[in-house]
């Protein structure tokens, strides 16, 4: 950890591996492997990256949804700008 690059490289360690295991123990309550023995700990661990992993695309699906919620308020309030703007148009031609 003296050098420089081994500095740099382990900083990289909160960006890639910290936020997943805090998740796993904070938001899923996963603290230690209920099933002894390397096949069934190795298929609980599975279900727990398959629980992270879902709660991953359940996210990014709420944020996707909700941009497209946002483009559409955005296309309505455009539309009701352009009809006052030709309303108001209209007004003025027929003075």
């Amino acid at each position: 950890m003296e050098k420089p690059e081994s500095k740099k490289i382990y900083s990289l360690r909160k960006i890639t591996v910290e936020p997943v295991y805090g998740n796993l123990k904070e938001n899923l309550g996963f603290r230690g492997f209920l099933l002894r023995g390397l096949e069934k700990v190795k298929i609980e661990l599975n279900l727990v990256c398959i629980a992270h992993n879902l709660q991953k695309i359940w996210k990014l699906s709420r944020e996707k949804q909700e941009i497209l919620t946002k483009k559409r308020e955005n296309k309505g309030v455009q539309q009701r700008i352009y009809d006052i703007i030709v309303g108001l148009v209209q007004n003025l031609c027929y003075v």
